[in-house]
This record gives C-alpha cells, structure tokens and sequence, in this order.
C-alpha cells in the first residue's frame, strides 16, 4: 500500500525549500503527498486595530 504523506508549512514554498527533496523521493516511490498551509496570505505581524500592537497573524 502506498504511502500517504501530509506536509505541513507556515508559507507558500516553505514546503520545498525545507523538504522538498524528500517529497520528490517519495513521490518518484509512489506516496501521495499533501500540503496544508498555515497562512492567510498577507505578512505574518500585522498591527491590531485597537493597540497598534504587532502580533502574529493567525
């Protein structure tokens, strides 16, 4: 049976600068690979609206 991968990443190509050579490896052996990313699409500080605080984006 073949594998079944899940990757998770804080950004968009996070996923292949830090393991993208073993997605490859696998892949070639067969394994379906999935990637959920952990992002909203903008920076990750953005102020609040009432403090004008930075705080990380969720």
């Amino acid at each position: 049976m073949a594998k079944k991968i899940l990757i998770l990443s804080p950004h968009a190509d996070d996923e292949i600068s830090g393991c993208g050579g073993y997605m490859l490896k696998e892949i070639a052996a067969g394994a379906t690979v999935h990637v959920v990313y952990a992002t909203i699409g903008v920076s990750t500080v953005v102020r609040t609206a009432r403090h004008g605080l930075p705080r990380l984006a969720v």
